[in-house]
């Protein structure tokens, strides 16, 4: 419903559906999907919490649902760049 009312441009009753101006952390009925990995950083560090969608009545909705690469081909002088999807996340 959030995303039919952001397309609408009614941002008095999209801010309303998310609790008002007012409304802020838990309050808000939508919530961003946030994860740990398990994966260490380039220098050893944590990374930190991933966002991987929202959460809204307590249903999960993901939304990075794939992992893009970028390839660097040398088939001309030039060079071109190719983005292909990679892995499904």
């Amino acid at each position: 419903m959030g995303r039919q009312l952001d397309v609408a441009g009614d941002w008095f009753l999209y801010m309303t559906k998310l609790g008002g101006i007012q409304a802020i952390g838990k309050r808000c009925p939508i919530q961003l999907l946030k994860v740990w990995p398990d994966n260490i950083g380039k220098y050893g560090e944590a990374l930190g919490y991933v966002i991987k969608g929202i959460i809204h009545d307590g249903v999960n909705y993901p939304s990075r649902l794939h992992t893009w690469v970028i390839e660097h081909v040398r088939a001309s002088p030039i060079g071109e760049i190719h983005c292909t999807r990679g892995r499904d996340a």
